[in-house]
């Protein structure tokens, strides 16, 4: 950072010094350079916006995605459902008819633990999906508030890259009645 001070008053003149042989060219220089800077701050803006956009689509497709494994799951969980009832309602009808001996089966312990060990894992997937949701709403909604400050922002830019083109543009037709009213005066 240091090398990019100028050593001595001569180069900081010489690297700040505007040049102008009238007063419209220096008002034509002050505006190119008005707008260069005003191009720079809406460009990066604009990129910020950009940014925002994509963040806000990205946890679009994040939230879609968590809903379809949502729904998944609850379908599974249906089907687990089903399987169980039609489990117990065969091993209900056995039991009431009874086997060839007369003695009872065995209940199917094995599919009520596996379907209770699918419950617990289905609800422990919806709870894990339900906070990731809400946690993409969030910055969803983060989003969203940054967007609109960007927006805002870029019309503040706006109308002040306006105001100034307007008052340049009076001061340049002030400064043209001044230079005839001198020049009159003068004659």
């Amino acid at each position: 950072m240091a090398s990019l001070l100028p050593d001595n008053i001569g180069a900081v003149i010489t690297n700040n010094l505007v040049l102008f042989r009238s007063i419209p060219s220096l008002q034509e220089q002050n505006q190119k350079l008005l707008k260069k800077k005003i191009v720079r701050e809406l460009g990066a803006k604009m990129e910020a916006k950009e940014r925002e956009y994509h963040l806000a689509a990205q946890l679009e497709r994040q939230k879609k995605s968590s809903e379809v494994t949502i729904h998944a799951y609850m379908k599974e969980r249906d089907t687990l459902k089903a399987m169980l009832a039609r489990a117990e309602r065969s091993s209900l009808h056995t039991t009431v008819n009874g086997d060839v001996n007369g003695a009872a089966p065995a209940p199917p312990g094995d599919l009520v633990a596996e379907l209770e060990d699918a419950q617990a894992q289905f609800e422990s997937h919806r709870v894990e999906i339900g906070l990731d949701t809400e946690k993409l709403r969030e910055d969803l909604v983060q989003a969203q508030r940054q967007l609109g400050q960007a927006n805002a922002a870029l019309a503040k830019a706006t109308a002040k890259v306006e105001f100034l083109d307007g008052k340049s543009e009076t001061a340049y037709a002030l400064i043209i009645r001044l230079l005839t009213f001198l020049q009159n005066v003068n004659a």
